[in-house]
C-alpha cells in the first residue's frame, strides 16, 4: 500500500479521519417535527439498507445538540442536497440559529419536513434505534420519497463542497 500507514506512536484516530475525509460522499441534512417546530442537521454518514422492503439508515452523533430530537422521533425525513444549497448546507452543518429561516420548505405527508431544493428526499420510520460508540444509527422503513430530476448531488470531500454534476465519466465504464 502507498501513502501513509499507522506505526507505533501515531494517533490512529487522526489518520482514520483523514482517510474518512477523503472519501466522497453526499451531504443529506435529516429533518424532524418537535412539537410542531423543524429541527434539522446535516449528516454524511447515509446509506440505503434494503430496496425490499425500502429502508434506509443515517448516523446522528450523540454530541449534536439535536440528537435527542431525533432519538424521540418516530418520523425522520431525509432530504439529499443539491448544489442549489450550498448555503443551506452550511447553515444546517454549524450548531446553533433557526436553520430553517428563508429556507422552501413543507411538511411532508408522513409528518417530516422535506426541503423543496433537495435532489431528493426519504420520509421515513424510525424502526430501530443502534447505539454505535459516538453516534445513533437511525435504520427507517421509507414511507414515501422525492426526487427532482434535474437537481445535480453536492459532493463533500476533504471538508469542501463540489458540483456532483460535474464529476468526469471514466473511459471503458459500461452504461
Amino acid at each position: 500500500m502507498t501513502g501513509s500507514a499507522v506505526s507505533a506512536g501515531e494517533d490512529l484516530a487522526a489518520v482514520v479521519r483523514s482517510v474518512h475525509r477523503a472519501y466522497p460522499s453526499g451531504l443529506s441534512i435529516v429533518t424532524t417535527l418537535e412539537n410542531g417546530q423543524p429541527q434539522g442537521l446535516a449528516v454524511s454518514a447515509f446509506s440505503s439498507v434494503s430496496l425490499d422492503p425500502p429502508t434506509v439508515m443515517v448516523l446522528v452523533a450523540y454530541t449534536s445538540s439535536n440528537h435527542n430530537r431525533f432519538y424521540t422521533a418516530e418520523t425522520l425525513c431525509i432530504n439529499l442536497v443539491s448544489t442549489d444549497q450550498v448555503a443551506v448546507a452550511r447553515r444546517f452543518a454549524t450548531s446553533g440559529g433557526d436553520k430553517f429561516a428563508g429556507v422552501d420548505w413543507h411538511v411532508g405527508p408522513h409528518g417530516a419536513p422535506i426541503l423543496d431544493d433537495s435532489i431528493g428526499h426519504f420520509e421515513i420510520a424510525v424502526q430501530e434505534r443502534i447505539l454505535a460508540h459516538t453516534h445513533t444509527m437511525f435504520i427507517g422503513r421509507v414511507l414515501g420519497a422525492g426526487f427532482r430530476q434535474e437537481a445535480t448531488p453536492l459532493i463533500y470531500v476533504r471538508g469542501r463542497f463540489f458540483d456532483g454534476g460535474n464529476l468526469a465519466e471514466l473511459e471503458g465504464e459500461a452504461k
